[in-house]
């Protein structure tokens, strides 16, 4: 059975969190790009190292 009292509810600002959304969007598209941009590692050596 569903317990209504554990159930979270939002009391902040949708503006607001709209906003910290949309920016937490864009600033993950930059931090992909800059993952697609880095050149590959290759390790060697003694795996046990690493």
């Amino acid at each position: 059975m569903i317990d209504v009292g554990k159930i979270p509810t939002f009391a902040g600002n949708l503006d607001t969190l709209e906003t910290h959304a949309a920016a937490l969007k864009t600033t993950a598209s930059g931090i992909r790009g800059t993952g697609r941009d880095a050149a590959p590692v290759t390790l060697t050596g003694n795996p046990g190292s690493f």
